[in-house]
């Protein structure tokens, strides 16, 4: 049987899919499966297992097309593309790409089977089976949503949660080169290995630098630290400003200078990461680093927080959040606490127990959560602040039993 899985989104969307792919080998054990990827993210694919062909979808070739030559042109070179990767059509698209182009896509490969977003004959968008149906339309009520996008990218393939979180294979040159450099530093055997990425894909995601700096050095008052600063060479700037606020000799500058792979590998040899709401969280996930994460602004741990068992989550505890449109204020920046950051990064460093913890003043104006997994398989956050229910999160855990029924049917 040949499955197409077709991810035309960004490196953390990738890095999500791995529970598809494996559920795919659980269930169809003698199938062939060929995923395609956006050629940009190409390098991050490779690190996905279980994938037999790798296709990268020709974007740029594409955008220059349609931009110079115009859309029959573009169109023309997509149908060549089509004809050259999928002679035949395969038995079965599952489309992950939650937009036009990826329906598009689906519909032309000819599949007899599609799950996901499609398009008709008359190119109206359909969606299929129920959970694809509840996918799109929850992105218009994202509050309302208690599923996490791993979760979901299951259900719309339609297949089963196993709550086994995400998993990556790394090349040995990767493995070799992050364990080199890291000797090099030569760092005494107590010095906790702590991870910052102060990078964010919209600038109001991103805690501001200074705050993450002053985290950082709490974190040094309780025990000796040595942190990695990681992200892209856009970055830079942030990763500067939290190194000069630190003792020069605790902190390493990485941003920039690592390719997927190679990140993979050092993030999998910290004792904790720290970061927001990004790509690279995912990857720390899953090569099982435990990560305290801050969701801000737009972000929403219930959506995309990291996966697996025993990661942190503070999100600021305002009505405002998660906001759908740039905010002046960013009140949601001052919410969360660099003593916060620090108690909970040392709390995983002590390898305690996440037991409910009793409220403290200067954790109210935050929501924080612990990540594990439910009866069903799939990923949840619990809050580990013993608090009054509020209705927020009774609507939440009732819509997670309610939608399962529904949608799962009898």
């Amino acid at each position: 049987m040949d499955i197409l899985v077709i991810n035309l989104m960004r490196l953390g969307d990738l890095i999500q899919t791995t529970p598809v792919l494996r559920r795919l080998r659980t269930e169809y054990p003698a199938s062939k499966v060929t995923l395609v990827v956006m050629d940009l993210f190409l390098e991050t694919a490779r690190l996905l297992p279980r994938v037999d062909r790798l296709l990268p979808f020709p974007s740029f070739s594409l955008a220059a097309a349609l931009d110079q030559e115009g859309w029959p042109a573009a169109a023309h070179r997509l149908a060549e593309w089509l004809a050259q990767n999928f002679p035949r059509p395969p038995d079965m698209v599952l489309n992950l790409t939650p937009n036009r182009v990826g329906a598009i896509l689906a519909y032309a490969t000819g599949a007899a089977e599609i799950r996901g977003m499609t398009v008709s004959p008359t190119w109206e968008l359909n969606t299929r089976p129920d959970w694809a149906s509840y996918t799109l339309i929850v992105s218009r009520a994202r509050q309302a949503n208690p599923f996490n996008l791993v979760d979901l990218f299951l259900r719309e393939s339609g297949l089963t949660p196993d709550g086994q979180g995400l998993e990556l294979t790394m090349p040995q040159s990767a493995e070799r080169e992050a364990e080199d450099f890291m000797g090099l530093l030569n760092l005494p055997a107590d010095t906790a290995l702590v991870g910052l990425l102060p990078g964010a894909s919209q600038p109001e995601r991103r805690w501001p630098p200074e705050q993450l700096a002053q985290a950082a050095l709490r974190l040094m008052e309780k025990r000796p630290c040595h942190f990695f600063l990681f992200g892209s060479a856009g970055e830079a700037s942030l990763g500067e400003a939290i190194a000069q606020r630190l003792p020069a000799a605790a902190t390493t500058l990485l941003l920039g200078r690592t390719s997927p792979a190679v990140l993979a590998a050092y993030l999998k040899r910290l004792d904790l990461l720290i970061t927001n709401d990004t790509g690279p969280m995912h990857l720390a996930a899953a090569v099982a680093t435990p990560t305290v994460a801050l969701f801000l602004a737009s972000a929403r741990v219930q959506d995309t927080g990291p996966v697996g068992t025993g990661h942190i989550i503070l999100e600021p505890r305002l009505d405002c959040h998660p906001c759908l449109a740039p905010c002046p204020q960013l009140r949601c920046h001052q919410a969360i606490t660099p003593a916060a950051v620090s108690w909970w990064a040392d709390t995983l460093l002590n390898r305690q127990p996440l037991a409910p913890a009793a409220e403290e003043k200067s954790w109210r104006t935050m929501r924080i959560y612990v990540s594990a997994t439910d009866p069903q398989g799939c990923h949840a956050y619990l809050p580990v602040v013993r608090r009054p229910l509020v209705r927020r999160d009774v609507w939440l855990w009732l819509h997670r039993t309610v939608w399962g029924q529904v949608l799962d049917g009898p």
